[in-house]
């Protein structure tokens, strides 16, 4: 085995601009070099805060990889997304996020079977907390797919509706239930989502969770990781803002409440 094909050469360089309380600006690149492939990823992004509740996002994500083996061919995927972000910053009661997103994805990495993906996705996520014990959260999405594999091209709008309803049994456990329903203009078929959860607290903030779905579903780009399948699942979940280091304040880390 050839050990010097293994070896690669890595650079990144970013900035960030927050002159403005207002606004955040960022960019980033990143190179790997290596004799099997070139690989760049590009980052821009801004966040402007309209009002003490409402953000403006914007985000771009670029990679492109040039492989120079004989038998493969490049591949380039492109991210944008526009969103504005919603919290009632005086109760914490609720929040909400509506994006916009184009995902362009050109894969000729098997050149016996290359595709090409145009995905035109929005979305509305909420998460309303009514009183202390009880979390609801809910998505819809609809996406609309431009595909072409191995020369064959096909296209079709999908929809989805997902909520989840957690219960606080105590400062440390936590149970819920996930529900949902995906369908789709191409086949008459209508998927659905239901399952169970429970969740312990580990440290402020930082949840760990498992769950079973007896039914569920699967999409590219709609579904969040594994938690809408069918079958068993964990999960990791992390809350975090401006008030991160406050953990020893019980306004802020609810397990310390009385």
């Amino acid at each position: 085995e050839n050990k010097d094909s293994l070896e690669s050469t890595a650079a990144t360089v970013g900035i960030e601009h927050l002159s403005n309380p207002r606004w955040k600006n960022v960019a980033r690149l990143e190179g790997r070099w290596s004799n099997q492939s070139d690989s760049y990823l590009n980052t821009l992004g801004t966040v402007y805060k309209l009002t003490d509740e409402v953000t403006l996002l914007a985000k771009n994500v670029l990679n492109y990889s040039d492989n120079k083996a004989a038998e493969s061919g490049d591949r380039i995927v492109n991210r944008f997304q526009l969103g504005a972000a919603y919290r009632d910053v005086e109760t914490n009661r609720f929040d909400a996020l509506s994006k916009v997103e184009y995902r362009y994805e050109n894969n000729e990495t098997t050149l016996s079977a290359p595709y090409q993906r145009n995905v035109y996705v929005l979305s509305a996520h909420m998460n309303y907390h009514p009183v202390r014990a009880v979390h609801l959260s809910g998505q819809y999405a609809v996406k609309y797919l431009n595909e072409t594999y191995d020369f064959l091209q096909t296209s079709g709008m999908t929809q989805m509706v997902n909520s989840r309803f957690m219960y606080d049994i105590n400062e440390r456990w936590d149970a819920g239930l996930n529900t949902g329903v995906m369908w789709n203009n191409v086949s008459d078929g209508v998927q659905y989502l239901a399952g169970i959860e429970a969740g312990y607290l580990l440290a402020a903030n930082l949840w760990v969770s498992g769950g079973y779905n007896f039914m569920g579903y699967k999409d590219k780009d709609l579904t969040d990781g594994d938690t809408a399948m069918d079958g068993a699942y964990f999960r990791f979940r992390f809350k975090f803002d401006e008030n991160l280091f406050g953990k020893n304040k019980p306004s802020i880390n609810k397990a310390m409440e009385p």
